[in-house]
């Protein structure tokens, strides 16, 4: 699948971290386009260790990003997401 950096509106994170300070070994991704035919893309179940360099790719290509909280039902931006404190909850 190929999806221009100039049709997408924003990405989504879920399942980055939760509440309790432990970490599942997947996350999900979210892609929101700018034209939304057909709904935004999905992917599931991507292995943890891929995270730090999604956010880095994401930050350097300059595409939005959120988090989505499951706790709260809300997204946060995270464009001051730090990524190296993966590396201490990623082994």
């Amino acid at each position: 699948m190929y999806i221009k950096h100039n049709n997408i509106k924003y990405v989504e994170f879920h399942r980055i971290d939760s509440k309790a300070g432990t970490m599942g070994r997947e996350f999900d991704l979210t892609v929101h386009l700018i034209d939304q035919e057909g709904g935004p893309e999905q992917f599931k179940n991507i292995d943890k260790h891929e995270l730090k360099v999604l956010i880095n790719y994401f930050k350097d290509a300059k595409i939005k990003m959120r988090q989505f909280n499951a706790d709260t039902k809300t997204t946060s931006d995270l464009e001051d997401y730090d990524s190296d404190k993966l590396d201490e909850v990623i082994r």
